[in-house]
């Protein structure tokens, strides 16, 4: 008897089809920057073309692509990854104290933030983007130290936040002294036929404002490289964290990267990715919409996630005493995860993406959950969102 294949909607890794396309041209590459820059690679440092903030001709090709003015070597920073440079951040506060997120955010920034001893303190998500009106009174309130956003393709929600939304929350840290700390791990990743606003970093109102970005998502995660686009003053604040966290990046890695940007084959792979993913975004929209017609999805024009909200599940026993009410989100969405678990699907509880202010409340009787589709192809993303929808009807009250 054949096994059944389990259709996972959990952790968001790039499709397996995106991976093989980029395999040959990261060997070519890897044998280009060896042949040009040899030992210069393998180094610790090397004048002029590496040192402890990343490789230089990289840092060069950021700064024009996004684009910032001034010398790359004092705005961009080339890490391991875009989480690497958002905890390099955290880490060189000089005291501790609140951060700012979205009421949902990357899972990750949470644990990172209170890792380095912060309390990360949430705000409500409104349809073009964070609630600003909560956002500066939270920013009044509390003298934040950093207000941490996902501009685009949210993770876990999916939405993108309007230019102005951006832009007045920019505005915002300005006046409040607040570093302002922008994920764009998506920002190329748009699969509806157009662009996200490009973030115009030289321009006032975004003098507090840090870039994050990775090419983890659109190139490969084994490659493992990130970057910061960082105001002077803020990279001067981070420069004693970098030299004291490491010696030096992988500049084998960065300098491959460099070669695909350079050679154009970055632009092309980014148009091919969009082609990719765009059908199982619309198949994912479109399952929603016949199966599970009920549910308030957020907008989702690209990126990697979207966030379900399932009302009304039951369980047969709830805890009595639980004024947080986290023994009964608990048993709710282990209901529904063991529920879809049956039918061959798997999903992750969302809990870990909400900052503790948000996290329980005994009067809400709602599951969240995060849905990755680029990995699955668009007839495993049909079939997997009619085995969750089964699983909901069978332990709520719809």
């Amino acid at each position: 008897m054949e096994e059944k294949k389990i259709i996972s909607f959990g952790r968001g890794v790039p499709a397996t089809e995106a991976l093989i396309s980029v395999q040959t041209e990261i060997t070519n590459a890897l044998k280009v920057v060896m042949n040009n820059y040899g030992t210069g690679l393998l180094q610790y440092k090397t004048s002029g073309l590496t040192d402890f903030n990343g490789f230089i001709p990289l840092k060069k090709v950021i700064a024009e692509r996004f684009p910032v003015s001034g010398d790359p070597n004092k705005r961009v920073l080339i890490t391991n990854g875009g989480m690497e440079t958002i905890s390099l951040l955290l880490n060189s506060a000089k005291k501790r104290g609140i951060v700012i997120s979205e009421e949902r955010t990357y899972d990750r920034f949470i644990t990172a933030a209170e890792i380095c001893g912060h309390r990360v303190v949430g705000v409500r998500l409104v349809r073009d983007g964070i609630d600003l009106e909560a956002l500066e009174e939270t920013m009044a309130q509390n003298s934040p130290l950093f207000f941490y956003q996902i501009p685009f393709h949210q993770n876990p929600c999916g939405l993108s936040a309007s230019p102005d939304n951006i832009r007045e929350a920019a505005r915002l840290c300005r006046k409040y002294h607040v570093i302002h700390i922008l994920d764009v791990a998506y920002l190329e990743l748009r699969y509806d036929g157009n662009q996200n606003f490009a973030i115009p970093l030289d321009e006032d109102d975004f003098q507090n404002t840090c870039s994050a970005g990775s090419f983890t998502k659109t190139i490969s995660p084994g490659l493992k490289c990130g970057f910061g686009i960082l105001p002077e003053g803020v990279m001067d604040l981070v420069t004693p964290t970098v030299a004291n966290t490491r010696l030096n990046p992988n500049y084998v890695g960065q300098a491959a990267i460099y070669h695909l940007i350079e050679s154009g084959f970055y632009d092309q792979h980014l148009a091919y990715l969009c082609v990719l993913y765009a059908p199982r975004m619309a198949a994912l929209k479109l399952a929603l919409k016949r199966q599970l017609p009920e549910l308030d999805i957020w907008p989702l024009t690209g990126g990697f996630f979207t966030l379900l909200r399932f009302h009304g599940i039951k369980v047969e026993k709830l805890e009595s005493f639980d004024p947080m009410g986290q023994k009964k989100a608990q048993l709710r969405a282990e209901a529904l995860v063991n529920a879809a678990e049956k039918r061959g699907v798997t999903i992750e509880w969302a809990i870990g993406c909400k900052p503790s202010n948000f996290r329980y409340s005994s009067l809400n009787t709602d599951v969240e959950v995060r849905i990755t589709f680029p990995a699955l192809s668009p007839r495993e993303i049909t079939e997997g969102i009619k085995g969750l929808a089964e699983a909901y009807y069978e332990v709520s009250d719809q």
